[in-house]
């Protein structure tokens, strides 16, 4: 214990300095392993870049004027690759160089001044070499860019070092430390605040890195020994003192041959994983160095004494060789990481196995009696120590000079002119950085640091920034350095000869899990199905990558509909990241699975693409079990401007999820509120077109099909051309389906084709229409006032359910113009026919149930529903008014006051709940909810409506709003027939407003 702890002899002064050193060493120490252990970040990083596609997913089908229409919604499948970052120069990595550097420097110059006379001449000497390479005309001090301020720098520390020398003889060392501490303090602020360039101290570092590369060379030297000389230490401190030799051998040639496995492996002879870090050998051998040093006493006692200058001179060493390290790692100049590994390989195999020939020729014989030879290692008998540091020199030439000998210097140099570029690129000066770094590419084209960064600032040079990209993976390649190259392909289209380099790319690094789920991606791109799956599943073995494979592997099986076990995926729903589990969703909306899931928003209500696309998806795949307190929550979240990018993924879902429930109303708000942010107006105008279609309201899809057209949206000319037909307007229909008829899709000329045949056909040629034709004539070419010719017609048309399709619409014609008996007596004809169609048998049941409502038969109402009328999604507001009038019918106010809020809220294209709604009110006053603000709310949605307007006028007169009320009687006179206009004035006395 008492030679372990060799400070506690020393002085108290001595013994904090120590502290201090070995402080400042250890800072050192952790700087490099950290920088080692985040290696290559952060200067190279991966970036997972998202890819977002759109899936069309039927979700409701519905028939206008005998065409099936589809309502869809964004079925979401996310793909990630990863990719590196643009490099990213880490500065601060300088800047914690410097500050060691700086200390170790001080040290040595400390140490210099107490040197005997002949040996403090030969550290002054290299004293002012070093001084000397540190360019300090560079520095621009004081604007003197000549050898001025450097013959002034060293000729002041010079002079300071020969006073101590000579005249101040008995200073004591932490007076000499204090004076050097204060010449560099002093000296650093005259460079910070006096020189011409912009990062004068960061300039400095860089200037003093070849120095830092010498002296790197000369501790891996000076400590090549150490581990070896630890092993002889080991055994000879051993409690069991047996069998010495045999154990330093065993543990000495194991070590050896595991620095020779590295060795070979780094020269590609074979392939070893299991090989020693050259780094990590240096550190243990620079911990050992601190106590070893002072056993070398012998051999060094007439130039410097062992406690605590020869310790103080390690350490300091020791910091400045690990610092310089440190900052080839933290900054990945791989040249000089790689030349380092190398010159620590050659001279830990060269002096390692020649130490031990030193310690068997000089030592064998108490080996072999166990004796602790640790205690004499450096009192050589037979062979010098000379001769082994001789020897270990030529061994490790002779290492260096077989793997030529020019390639280190090459490497060093051209990490130097890396350094410069990145000083200068840190300025905002690329075009001398671009200079620096191609000065590093010409001395080795293969130096990834030098070969990336002038790829990034070759940016807008594709063919010279891939150049460079491909320079980076001429030796040695890396994860980054491949994917940079392969990233260049991608961005350039490039899907062949990026999966082509990428093959390549895993034959090279055959365990990149990165590689194989890029492979992977750019095999789905091209449709290769197996091999996707193949190399997903292989990249997902790897814990890092495995939610990035897991996601795209569903994403694969969501996009080509491959077949899947439900309860596999409904399993991954519960135990992954909510990327994985968005397209897990994505495969359960294509079929059709619900899935029992909790939806877990985000804490700090912040989206992100995942979680954006689980909601959409999660909204989908419960568009008929809607939880409407979630979905407030959703549409809340997604309307946050922090969550802007992600808006319409979510309200995109949740207008479908509204409309489904019957909240019309909100459904229509949320993609009005898309439209106006721009957001894919197009697509979004064509769904409000066709839901205003399914709510039987034309005009209104007239005016947001202006906009599709506009806006190029997809089938937007044939649903245009049809609703020009649907409000009447046969004129312009027929143009419009003329110009479909000159599409490219047969089909669709097909369609025209018939269509412009009914609309513009003689009744003489009806006998020759088809079954559909003669149906879509009687519903767009006869008025409704036209009885005889109706009917004179129909009864041409032999098959019956087209038959009661157009009796069905005339008498929903009649009910929208509000003439509940012309509606009943058309629909009385309905009676006797044979219908083959479940779906229209349907529609006749379901608006019976309006026919009965109207005319207030209340227990005819109750009898239908209760003999198992079923209402799903999309008719849920129909199911609330029969609900709310049985209600009012049962003397239910309570409940019926709710569902009629319901209603005059959430549907203003259901004219009967509207209307129905105020009445209510009217008769029930119930606080904000006015029978005139109900209707008037209703009708800036839907202006055209009859039955709404009817209501609203009087309402509008009983609260004195004279000119509203002969606005809608205008509007109202331009949709009835006269004679159903005479009878409105004269039931509500309008007489005198008529003719305002």
């Amino acid at each position: 214990m008492v030679s372990f702890q060799f400070w506690k002899s020393w002085s108290l002064v001595y013994r904090w300095l120590l502290l201090v050193f070995s402080l400042v060493f250890v800072a050192s120490l952790i700087f490099l392993l950290s920088s080692l252990i985040r290696n290559p970040a952060p200067v190279f990083t991966w970036q997972q870049l998202q890819e977002l596609q759109h899936q069309e997913l039927p979700i409701y089908t519905f028939e206008v004027g005998g065409f099936n229409f589809t309502i869809s919604s964004d079925n979401y499948i996310l793909f990630e690759r990863w990719a590196g970052n643009p490099m990213h120069l880490n500065m601060i990595s300088l800047d914690i160089y410097l500050i060691f550097f700086s200390i170790a420097l001080i040290i040595l110059l400390t140490i210099i001044t107490v040197l005997k006379r002949f040996w403090f001449f030969v550290g002054a000497g290299l004293m002012i070499f070093l001084m000397s390479s540190l360019q300090w005309e560079a520095l621009g001090i004081f604007d003197l860019e000549n050898k001025l301020p450097t013959g002034v720098i060293i000729s002041i520390f010079l002079g300071v070092c020969l006073a101590y020398q000579y005249f101040r003889i008995t200073a004591t060392f932490l007076e000499r430390l204090i004076v050097f501490t204060t010449l560099f303090i002093t000296l650093g602020f005259f460079i910070s605040y006096f020189s011409n360039v912009n990062q004068p101290l960061r300039t400095l570092a860089v200037n003093s890195l070849p120095a830092s590369m010498v002296m790197l060379i000369v501790f891996i030297v000076m400590v090549a020994h150490e581990i070896i000389a630890g092993f002889v230490s080991l055994v000879g401190r051993s409690h069991r003192r047996s069998k010495n030799l045999k154990n330093f051998l065993i543990i000495s040639l194991v070590y050896l041959l595991n620095l020779w496995l590295a060795y070979w492996d780094r020269i590609g002879w074979l392939d070893w994983e299991l090989t020693i870090a050259p780094i990590l050998v240096l550190c243990i051998s620079a911990v050992l160095a601190v106590w070893g040093i002072r056993q070398r006493q012998p051999l060094y006692e007439t130039i410097i004494s062992a406690d605590p200058f020869a310790v103080y001179f390690i350490l300091s060493l020791g910091t400045l060789a690990l610092a310089v390290v440190g900052y080839f790692l933290a900054s990945v100049h791989d040249l000089a990481i790689l030349t380092s590994n190398d010159l620590i390989l050659y001279t830990h195999i060269g002096y390692g196995m020649l130490f031990i020939l030193y310690v068997g020729s000089n030592f064998l014989n108490m080996l072999l009696k166990s004796m602790p030879v640790h205690k004499v290692l450096y009192k050589p008998t037979y062979m010098p120590y000379f001769t082994y540091r001789f020897a270990g020199l030529i061994f490790t030439l002779a290492f260096v000079f077989y793997n030529t000998w020019m390639v280190p210097v090459n490497h060093f140099i051209s990490t130097y002119y890396a350094a410069q570029g990145d000083l200068y690129e840190s300025e905002g000066n690329s075009l001398l950085a671009l200079g620096y770094y191609k000065r590093s590419h010409v001395l080795a084209p293969y130096n990834q640091h030098a070969s990336t960064a002038l790829a990034k600032l070759e940016g807008g040079n594709s063919e010279k920034a891939s150049n460079y990209l491909s320079d980076a993976n001429l030796f040695m390649p890396t994860e980054f350095t491949l994917m940079n190259y392969a990233n260049a392909f991608h961005q350039s289209g490039k899907l062949l000869d990026e999966i082509i380099f990428l093959e390549q790319a895993r034959k090279q690094l055959p365990k990149s899990s990165v590689i194989k789920n890029n492979l992977g991606l750019g095999f789905t791109r091209l449709g290769v199905n197996d091999s996707a799956s193949y190399y997903f599943s292989e990249a997902r073995k790897d814990p890092k990558m495995e939610a990035t494979a897991d996601m795209n592997l569903l994403g694969l099986i969501a996009k080509n509909n491959l077949k899947v076990n439900a309860d596999s995926v409904y399993k991954l729903l519960h135990l992954q990241e909510d990327r994985v589990k968005s397209n897990a969703l994505a495969i359960a909306n294509q079929q059709g699975k619900l899935m029992e899931v909790t939806l877990e928003l985000p804490k700090d209500s912040l989206l992100n693409l995942f979680s954006a696309s689980l909601i959409g998806n999660y909204i989908t795949n419960h568009l008929h079990h809607t939880d409407t307190s979630l979905l407030a929550r959703c549409i809340s979240l997604a309307q946050k401007p922090e969550n802007k990018d992600f808006k319409e993924i979510i309200l995109s879902s949740a207008a479908r999820a509204c409309y489904s429930i019957g909240h019309v109303n909100r459904a229509f708000q949320l993609l009005i509120e898309l439209i106006a942010e721009g957001t894919n107006p197009g697509k979004h105008n064509m769904t409000l077109a066709l839901w205003s279609l399914d709510q039987g309201k034309p005009d209104v899809a007239l005016s947001h099909l202006q906009y599709a057209l506009n806006q190029n949206a997809a089938q937007a000319p044939f649903v245009n051309a049809l609703t020009l037909a649907e409000t009447g307007s046969i004129d312009k229909a027929i143009i419009s389906w003329e110009i479909l008829a000159h599409e490219k899709d047969s089909l669709m000329q097909s369609i025209a084709e018939s269509t412009k045949r009914v609309l513009g056909a003689p009744d003489d040629w009806f006998n020759d229409l088809t079954e559909k034709e003669k149906y879509q004539f009687l519903r767009y070419r006869v008025p409704l006032t036209d009885s005889v010719r109706f009917d004179r017609l129909l009864n041409q048309i032999k098959n019956e359910d087209f038959k009661a399709t157009a009796i069905l619409d005339r008498s929903k014609k009649w009910f929208a113009q509000d003439e509940i008996l012309s509606a009943l007596h058309t629909h009385q004809r309905l009676q006797g026919l044979h219908l083959t169609d479940t779906q229209l048998f349907a529609n006749i049941k379901y608006f019976e149930l309006r026919l009965f409502a109207a005319r207030g038969q209340w227990s005819m109402l109750q009898e239908q529903i209760q003999k198992g009328i079923l209402f799903g999604p999309y008719r849920e507001t129909e199911r609330i008014y029969y609900e709310a009038l049985n209600q009012v019918f049962a003397g239910d106010s309570v409940h019926a006051t709710t569902n009629f809020k319901w209603l005059a809220l959430s549907n203003a294209y259901f004219d009967d709940g509207v209307v129905a709604s105020a009445a209510f009110f009217k008769k029930n006053g119930r606080g904000n909810y006015s029978p005139y603000s109900i209707l008037s709310e209703a009708l800036q949605v839907n202006p055209n409506s009859i039955k709404i307007l009817k209501a609203y006028i009087p309402t509008a007169l009983a609260q004195g709003y004279d000119q509203y009320a002969v606005s809608s009687l205008q509007t109202l006179q331009s949709l009835i027939s006269p004679e159903g206009l005479r009878k409105f004035v004269a039931e509500n006395h309008l007489q005198g407003l008529l003719y305002q």
